[in-house]
């Protein structure tokens, strides 16, 4: 989801239980636990929250997590299903990059094909990467991942 929307949600709910709206801090905690939710449920959310709890959940982002998996149950076919990949030298097929800098192993989007859509994880080229230090190992480059 964008950040938008969940400020929008947070600022509805408090609006129904008519409580302050919280510091802009928490919020920004709390949407990093929660941007993988997409937009489309928060309305149905919204309205499980205020017909099943009597005030404001203590815990925002774990009711928020537990409707997502109820809805994602109730709607299976809105899943992502992870049966598609590309045939991209630069990434594992999935949109996935993972290689090795300095003795710590590092996880991308690949920019090439664009298949993964994990928000928080970077958008990188494996050819820049390589040039910033990044690498795998040899046997690794033939399966290309870096793991394993």
């Amino acid at each position: 989801m964008v950040e938008k929307a969940f400020h929008d949600f947070v600022k509805e709910l408090c609006f129904y239980y008519e409580r302050k709206e919280p510091r802009e801090q928490a919020l920004d905690l709390w949407f990093t636990e929660v941007k993988h939710i997409p937009d489309e449920p928060l309305d149905w959310m919204r309205a499980q929250i205020s017909s099943r709890h009597e005030s404001y959940p203590k815990n925002l982002p774990v009711v928020m997590r537990e409707l997502w998996q109820q809805w994602l149950e109730n709607h299976p076919k809105k899943r992502a299903h992870g049966s598609t990949t590309a045939d991209c030298q630069d990434c594992d097929g999935a949109g996935i990059i993972t290689l090795y800098r300095e003795g710590y192993r590092y996880v991308f989007r690949c920019g090439k094909c664009q298949q993964s859509n994990l928000n928080g994880i970077p958008v990188a080229f494996l050819a820049n990467l390589e040039v910033r230090g990044y690498t795998l190992t040899n046997t690794m480059r033939k399966n290309r991942q870096s793991y394993g």
